[in-house]
């Protein structure tokens, strides 16, 4: 019978034949041979054969010792790779390991007949006889370096039989401890309603909207538990890794479970231990960052998204995803829920909730006696101050640190200075292979490329003029950091932000100093906004709310108020007595006006009429295509091509925007032009691709 393979290569699904008295179940794993190599595959389905092949059909090698894999992740690799037009194969390429089967050790044993062979000395060749007979002296030994040829011969005559051994890394064991809240009566009746959903085994998303500090964790987990009475499985998302070790420990302790991780932090050893017990149904509960979306997680139950209007869950290279998105497609195939928790979803959530399409509980109080912050919107200091916190901010840091309590500054741009510009001409230094200004780092005193790394030492003069005077321009972390240490001496205070945190396992540590009362203020990026609870902070100080709201996207109002708004929920999480201060010269931006009054819905609504009178998502779908090339004009050749044939086509059902230069036109030396597609009907965009796809214009006439 014949049976279409996927293989971990940018390869359609090949054909290959197998001779067995029993069908190849789909998902199945097999060895198969690629040109000159072996690989493994996934068995897609058996082919009808309708008519002799026009070439010779390869044999499948081997059915490897692995469980099938579950139907769902399958269908999720195949409509990923039709719905974001990439590669099947290189989506298996991207989330499976490179070998499958590492964690299987092949023994080799002799077998009756090959005892009997031997002890009878029916076997005339001296190599075999001396192989056998150290086989009944040591029982079985280990396959390694003992020639495929050799075994394949012994197997043949069948003097051996071949034992295929589970082996695991060490893992390490760790306990947690947590006290486990008792739900209180909000988010009970939340509870009580998704139990309710869950009872129904179908599939149901859900919009869990809850404000900053409401507890949605604990009514994660109690759900968790009725999913694994069921002998189901739960898959977890999380925005950021730095995220999963506060909520490792938290499931780990209230479900008595094992739980596995996925994410990019690990070591190739500890994910793929993790992926293949998950594989096998030895862990039913799975946590990760987005990539955890495609882990072989068996008989789902239910899919939780933390934080599901976080920009993170976007894979921005290679193979671009949406892995909240995806979440919603894998638990429609699977059958199963998914809860989409935040405090500030997205709005398409929330359009979705308009639409019916999604079920929609809220909690509007924090657990226990805490309440809210009060926010304060005050005006940043004045340039010629060159402070970057107000008197009102740096008293209110004095008053906390008084109070043995702790403080967050939010600066969302990282260095000292993101460019320096010559005050006579006004030159800017750039990077000469992105077209961005290197920004200063003070501490290693040099100017740096936030996209390719490009380093140079800092200039004492202009590049263009010798003009030997520079001027810094908009601050960022590690110029906030060097203030704050004048100003409170002798307090500890620690930076967070990507600069700080790239070896590995050095942001945790970081969390855990300020966990552990460590550090007095923490000075970070975004990073520090996102869905961490520390009790003993009790303010919170946004530097510049304003920086986001000037970046050229549409989702910059609705980014600006999930930041500020998951940034104010840092304060005051144990007792309500939290306070926020934001610096911004915009009080009455939506943004702003109602992130300072913890009124979503006022915001939401606004923003989806703005969106809806310039027909952006989520009232119509957006695409966009961009080309790269080492050339400019080569990059912008092809994108007139490309608006030519697209607008002949699809002239009347898509709105074609471009081309143009991207925002950033040149990264890595190499030239970027964008196009926009905008269409009512996502059925146009699947067409444009469709067409681009099948056209031959990227060939050099």
């Amino acid at each position: 019978m014949n049976y279409s393979v996927l293989v971990p290569l940018p390869l359609e699904p090949l054909t290959y034949s197998f001779d067995s008295d029993e069908p190849l179940p789909k998902g199945s794993f097999v060895l198969v041979p690629v040109r000159n190599k072996k690989i493994w595959g996934i068995v897609l389905k058996a082919e009808a054969q309708e008519a002799p092949p026009k070439y010779a059909i390869k044999k499948i090698l081997e059915l490897l010792s692995i469980p099938p894999l579950d139907s769902s992740i399958l269908e999720l690799i195949l409509w990923s790779a039709n719905y974001y037009h990439y590669s099947a194969g290189e989506i298996l390429r991207s989330f499976f390991p490179e070998k499958i089967d590492a964690d299987f050790k092949k023994t080799i044993k002799i077998s009756e007949h090959g005892k009997i062979s031997f002890f009878q000395k029916k076997i005339k060749r001296k190599k075999i006889n001396s192989f056998l007979e150290k086989l009944i002296e040591e029982q079985s030994i280990s396959s390694k370096g003992i020639p495929k040829k050799f075994l394949s011969e012994l197997l043949e005559q069948n003097l051996i039989s071949v034992n295929m051994t589970r082996t695991f890394a060490e893992e390490k064991t760790i306990a947690y401890s947590f006290k486990n809240k008792t739900l209180n009566e909000d988010q009970n009746r939340v509870f009580l309603s998704c139990e309710s959903i869950l009872q129904k085994e179908k599939f149901t998303p859900i919009l869990l909207e809850g404000i900053t500090g409401s507890g949605k964790t604990e009514i994660y987990i109690e759900l968790a538990n009725k999913v694994l009475e069921k002998n189901k499985s739960v898959l977890i998302l999380v925005p950021e890794i730095s995220l999963t070790p506060q909520l490792l420990r938290r499931f780990s302790t209230a479900l008595n479970k094992k739980i596995g991780v996925i994410h990019s932090g690990l070591t190739p050893k500890d994910k793929f231990n993790y992926w293949s017990q998950m594989l096998h149904g030895e862990i039913s509960v799975c946590l990760g960052a987005r990539s955890a979306i495609f882990t072989p997680m068996q008989n789902i139950g239910l899919i939780i998204v933390d934080e599901e209007h976080d920009s993170a869950y976007k894979q921005e290279d290679h193979f671009r995803y949406q892995a909240r998105d995806l979440s919603i497609v894998r638990a429609k195939l699977s059958n199963c829920a998914v809860i989409l928790g935040s405090a500030t979803p997205s709005l398409e959530s929330y359009h979705n909730v308009k639409l019916k399409k999604y079920e929609h509980y809220q909690i509007l109080k924090r657990h226990g006696n805490a309440t809210l912050p009060i926010v304060k919107i005050i005006k940043p200091p004045k340039l010629v101050d060159e402070n970057l916190i107000s008197p009102l901010l740096e008293k209110a840091l004095t008053e906390t640190l008084n109070k043995k309590k702790q403080a967050l500054l939010l600066l969302n741009r990282k260095g000292y200075a993101s460019f320096l510009t010559c005050k006579s001409c006004g030159h800017v230094p750039k990077c000469t292979r992105c077209s961005v200004s290197l920004t200063y780092y003070k501490n290693s005193d040099e100017l740096k490329c936030s996209y390719c790394g490009l380093r140079s030492k800092k200039m004492t003069e202009c590049e263009v003029c010798e003009f030997p005077d520079l001027s810094y321009g908009t601050p960022g972390t590690e110029s906030l950091e060097i203030e704050i240490k004048e100003k409170f001496p002798s307090n500890n205070i620690d930076r967070i932000d990507s600069d700080t945190t790239k070896k590995s396992g050095s942001l945790e540590k970081a969390l855990e100093r300020l966990s552990n009362k460590n550090t007095d203020i923490a000075i970070g990026t975004q990073m520090i906004s996102k869905g961490h609870d520390f009790p003993d902070v009790q303010l919170v100080g946004v530097v510049n709310a304003d920086s986001s709201l000037n970046f050229p996207d549409f989702r910059s109002s609705e980014r600006t108020f999930q930041l500020l708004t998951q940034m104010a929920g840092r304060a005051g999480r144990l007792d309500g007595n939290g306070i926020v201060y934001i610096q911004s010269n915009q009080e009455e931006n939506p943004s702003i006006k109602y992130s300072a009054k913890h009124d979503y819905k006022s915001f939401a609504e606004q923003e989806l009429l703005v969106r809806k009178e310039f027909s952006y998502p989520p009232f119509s779908k957006l695409a966009r295509l961009l080309i790269t090339a080492k050339n400019d004009n080569q990059a912008k050749n092809i994108s007139d091509r490309i608006y030519q044939l697209l607008s002949k086509s699809l002239k009347d059902d898509l709105e074609i925007l471009g081309p143009s230069p991207a925002i950033l036109s040149k990264i890595k030396n190499h030239y970027r032009w964008q196009i926009l597609l905008k269409a009512k009907d996502f059925k146009y965009i699947r067409q444009a691709m469709f067409i681009l796809k099948h056209k031959d214009f990227f060939k050099k006439k």
